[in-house]
């Protein structure tokens, strides 16, 4: 069913998924056919329908590593185009934490999104959260935030920062430390 809605097959991706939801299902699959069905409701470009259908997903904590990041990724696109970019961009995170290899042109637009969070968004979302990658995502827009007129200290936050997470990949965005 995924692959039908990548090559934008909606409707044998909805006869499929319908063929699907008549079956038992276990827990896990019944989540991930919500997460399926919120992504065909994105395709069909019904965003409202797809932010209802996303709420019905729970227990993502016991879902599996991969249905997890289709989930945060759908959920990153569910909540951007219904116009909460706050809760799309902490999506965006969650999704990066789950992932390995991410590349400079992948992770610019979230960083460029998450910039555009006002500084006290960033600081709730940063005590909201107990994702040690998140966490850390925010803390670097924090600092950027917070430093932002002031190189002599921005540098030396982002120092900081790059002391205490040298395997972040949001190190793709600064300069390498003895650069700085």
């Amino acid at each position: 069913a995924t692959r039908l809605l990548q090559d934008g097959s909606t409707i044998a991706a909805a006869q499929l998924l319908n063929r699907i939801g008549q079956q038992p299902l276990s827990s896990n699959q019944t989540t991930h056919l919500r997460i399926l069905q919120t992504y065909l409701l994105l395709k069909r470009n019904e965003p409202k329908q797809a932010m209802r259908r996303l709420a019905t997903v729970r227990n993502v904590v016991f879902l599996p590593s991969d249905i997890k990041l289709q989930y945060y990724q759908v959920g990153s696109e569910v909540y951007a185009r219904n116009h909460r970019l706050q809760k799309s961009t902490f999506y965006r995170l969650l999704a990066f934490s789950l992932q390995k290899n991410l590349t400079l042109p992948t992770i610019e637009p979230a960083w460029q999104q998450l910039m555009q969070l006002p500084l006290l968004k960033l600081q709730q979302l940063k005590g909201s959260t107990s994702n040690a990658t998140v966490s850390a995502w925010l803390q670097l827009a924090i600092v950027a935030k917070t430093y932002n007129q002031q190189p002599t200290a921005l540098v030396a936050a982002i120092k900081t920062w790059q002391i205490d997470h040298p395997d972040h990949v949001a190190n793709l965005l600064i300069p390498p430390l003895k650069q700085l």
